[in-house]
């Protein structure tokens, strides 16, 4: 990413990305299930950062092409021990996700498994190539030239 973005300064252009989040060791029964969702408040907290446009979490837009028998995040006794049953032998009671296609939040509330999400940025408008725009006064076009950088 550095060199695609030095690439692009050099050209006196710009451009946007995706940023993934992955939140860990979550407590189980973080948020509501009507006016409070977890994933609202999360993409309410992603999307009041300047530039972001975009937010998706667990499978998102490609879970919405999947039918619900394969989506579908049933519950499933934890396969491995967890780090303090290691050090005693005994193995976790804990429950998780059999895919986390959810992202760790199932209808609002956080679920105990890794919560994730994607939050993409749009390109900096402002870059150094002067660029044809509407005059102020609609008098017709005019040239809109940021020096920076």
């Amino acid at each position: 990413m550095e060199d695609r973005v030095a690439e692009l300064h050099d050209q006196h252009d710009s451009t946007g990305g995706t940023v993934t989040c992955v939140i860990r060791n979550v407590l189980v029964g973080l948020g509501e299930p009507c006016f409070d969702k977890l994933e609202a408040v999360l993409a309410h907290a992603m999307l009041s950062i300047p530039a972001v446009k975009g937010f998706e979490i667990g499978s998102d837009f490609h879970g919405a092409e999947m039918l619900g028998s394969a989506h579908n995040d049933p519950f499933v006794a934890a396969s491995a021990l967890d780090a303090a049953a290691q050090k005693t032998g005994i193995p976790s009671s804990r429950l998780q996700t059999k895919t986390n296609h959810s992202g760790g939040i199932q209808d609002g509330i956080s679920d105990g498994m890794p919560i994730f999400f994607n939050v993409a940025f749009e390109p900096p408008p402002t870059i150094s190539q002067d660029q044809t725009t509407a005059r102020y006064d609609a008098s017709g076009e005019g040239v809109l030239a940021a020096k920076g950088c």
